[in-house]
C-alpha cells in the first residue's frame, strides 16, 4: 500500500544476516516488502553487501545509532594524539555543523572568548568550508604542525 500511494518508507538501524529470510531462495514476499523502502540506514558493512547482492541501491551504512551505543561509546575515554596537542589542556569552545551562513556568528564568539580559549570548528560540509574569513591564527586538522593556533578546522571524517 505505502508503494501503490508512493509514500517514503525508511527502515532506520538495521542489521541483516544471510539465514534471514529475506536472503532465503523463498523469501521473494520479503525481499519485494524489503526492497520496497524508500532509503535503508543499515548498522554495518556485512549488512551493505547483503543489500547489494539483493540489487538494493538506496541504503546507506549509518553505524549503530542505538542509545545504549551511543552511551557505551561515551563511556570510552576518546583518544587523539593531534586533538590533544591543539587544545593543551586549555578550554575549548567547540562549533559543531557549522555553515558558511554560521561565520558572522563565529567570529564574533572568537572576538569575545578569552584569548586562552582554544576553538575547535566543525563544519557540516568539512571538504567544502572557506576559512578564509577567520582573522585568528587558524589551521585545518589535516595541516596541523603544533604552532600554537588558536582555532582548528576539522576538515575530515571519522
Amino acid at each position: 500500500e505505502i508503494q501503490k500511494r508512493k509514500i517514503p518508507s525508511i527502515l532506520i538501524s538495521s542489521i541483516f544476516r544471510p539465514e534471514q529470510i529475506f536472503f532465503r531462495p523463498y523469501g521473494g514476499l520479503f525481499r519485494k516488502a524489503l526492497l520496497g523502502f524508500s532509503h535503508l540506514f543499515v548498522q554495518d558493512q556485512r549488512s551493505v553487501d547483503l543489500l547489494r547482492k539483493l540489487g538494493a541501491h538506496s541504503f546507506s551504512l549509518a553505524g549503530d545509532t542505538s542509545l545504549d551505543r551511543v552511551f557505551a561509546l561515551s563511556q570510552v575515554p576518546f583518544e587523539n594524539e593531534i586533538l590533544e596537542q591543539f587544545i593543551n589542556a586549555q578550554p575549548l569552545f567547540i562549533a559543531g555543523s557549522v555553515w558558511a551562513r554560521d561565520v558572522d556568528v563565529i567570529q564574533s564568539i572568537l572576538t569575545h572568548l578569552p584569548k586562552n580559549f582554544k576553538v575547535l570548528i566543525v563544519p557540516h560540509e568539512p571538504t567544502h568550508f572557506d576559512i578564509s574569513w577567520i582573522k585568528e591564527s587558524c589551521v585545518k586538522y589535516s595541516a596541523f604542525r603544533n604552532q600554537g593556533e588558536r582555532v582548528m578546522i576539522l576538515d575530515q571524517m571519522g
